[in-house]
């Protein structure tokens, strides 16, 4: 920042405002803090008295700006490094040695990135059904405001609505099974909603609640149905079934 200044009293004495831009946090913190009778550092003491050149011979306005220091900014520290090298050896060259600091952080951002990229795989398929049920009814979400149902009865419905349930396919992720495969019709991938739509040995059971609650599928009765007596039998099915 003194360098900027001593810039600014040689070629700019004709600009009223300066601006100068540092990412140095902590010298501009040790100005703007100060107080009446502090006794601040020698390059504090310089930069004090250049400001006060500016303001009180050159008649300046001088202000400050932090701005984020080129560090995480892509390409930076290299170019930072080639010129170093040039100056060094007055040459540009794109083969140089990196410090552990720097290889360090290179090497923690792109295992970040590939963690980032696995976890996006393996949750694509999380919440389809959810993300489906709110596009057909964009309201799924208040559902229980008007249902008038306790909390306890509220959460099993949620839990529907997100697709979680202590279901074969669930009980196998957790390792309390060997296989994922439906008790009831072998399906290969038991989950919510292969039990709540699609399982052929629910077939009688699951056609004559439909019926009752007039909707085609459960998906539509959990969003569509806001009378207690609705929930009700929703909430029975799935304790027969042992979701």
């Amino acid at each position: 920042m003194n360098e900027a200044l001593n810039h600014v009293k040689r070629y700019h004495n004709n600009d009223k405002t300066t601006i100068i831009f540092s990412d140095s946090k902590s010298n501009l913190q040790k100005i703007t803090n100060l107080k009446i009778g502090d006794n601040p550092d020698f390059v504090t003491q310089q930069l004090i008295h250049s400001i006060q050149f500016c303001r009180q011979n050159l008649y300046k306005t001088i202000k400050f700006q932090w701005i984020p220091g080129h560090i995480d900014l892509k390409g930076h520290d290299a170019a930072d490094r080639l010129a170093g090298l040039t100056a060094r050896h007055g040459r540009q060259t794109t083969r140089f040695e990196l410090d552990y600091p720097d290889a360090k952080q290179i090497v923690q951002k792109r295992a970040d990135n590939l963690n980032k990229a696995a976890i996006e795989r393996m949750t694509e398929s999380h919440g389809k059904w959810t993300r489906e049920l709110q596009k057909r009814h964009p309201g799924i979400s208040q559902w229980f405001s008007s249902a008038h149902i306790s909390y306890q009865k509220a959460a099993i419905i949620n839990r529907l609505i997100l697709g979680h349930g202590r279901t074969p396919k669930f009980e196998y992720t957790i390792g309390k099974r060997n296989t994922p495969n439906c008790d009831r019709c072998g399906y290969p991938e038991a989950d919510v909603e292969h039990l709540l739509n699609h399982c052929t040995a629910l077939d009688t059971q699951r056609s004559t609640l439909l019926r009752a609650l007039r909707v085609d599928d459960f998906q539509e009765a959990i969003a569509c149905s806001l009378r207690l007596a609705d929930f009700e039998e929703i909430l029975k099915f799935t304790k027969n079934i042992k979701i």
